[in-house]
């Protein structure tokens, strides 16, 4: 699946503390954790059919292994707690993208924001 960060910490834009390599897991898919609330006024979750389609158009398919990140792993959790919700099976990847991008060796891709 991929992360839950902000667009711009996704594809590179900026890399967010502590993270030497901007960008994210190459094959990842972002679905901004904050996308699943009505506004950021009325942070309450959006209604279950519009969640479900916003991860499917990121890619997201029953049955098939799905793992959240963002930088530290808080993040991600909002996903994580969200597909559970909506039925799914995710694992947290909890070191997420700051252990990812330290590592020596690990790719990382970039894209427009």
């Amino acid at each position: 699946m991929g992360g839950s960060r902000p667009p711009n910490e996704y594809s590179g834009a900026t890399a967010g503390d502590g993270v030497p390599r901007g960008g994210h897991i190459p094959g990842a898919k972002n679905v901004f954790w904050m996308e699943n609330l009505a506004s950021k006024d009325n942070p309450v979750l959006k209604p279950a059919p519009e969640m479900l389609a916003k991860y499917e158009a990121a890619g997201v398919k029953r049955g098939k292994k799905l793992v959240v990140y963002c930088r530290t792993g808080v993040l991600a959790s909002h996903d994580y707690f969200t597909l559970k919700l909506l039925g799914f099976s995710p694992v947290l990847y909890e070191e997420s993208f700051f252990e990812w991008s330290n590592a020596p060796g690990t790719p990382v891709e970039t894209s427009k924001p």
